[in-house]
């Protein structure tokens, strides 16, 4: 069972990332919906597993591959905007 603190601070990455989705999904994925569908945290917050879902893209395994692609600059947006 996840503490409170775990929960407060997955509920924010999975805002952030939405915005950061929401902004500039089309960048990544033209023409498919990114939905963050859950984010788990370990204990010490030292590290998040997001869950996605993709809406209208065809290959959802393509998709999962072009996220991984952009996970470093995904994951500076989200450090920035967290701060």
């Amino acid at each position: 069972m996840e503490s409170k603190r775990q929960q407060k601070f997955a509920g924010v990455i999975q805002q952030d990332l939405a915005a950061i989705f929401q902004r500039e999904g089309m960048n990544f994925l033209p023409n498919t919906l990114i939905t963050i569908t859950k984010v788990r945290t370990t204990p010490d917050l030292g590290i998040a597993r997001v869950f996605l879902s993709f809406f209208n893209g065809t290959n959802n395994e393509q998709a999962l591959q072009t996220i991984k692609l952009h996970s470093s600059e995904i994951r500076y947006k989200l450090g920035k905007q967290i701060k």
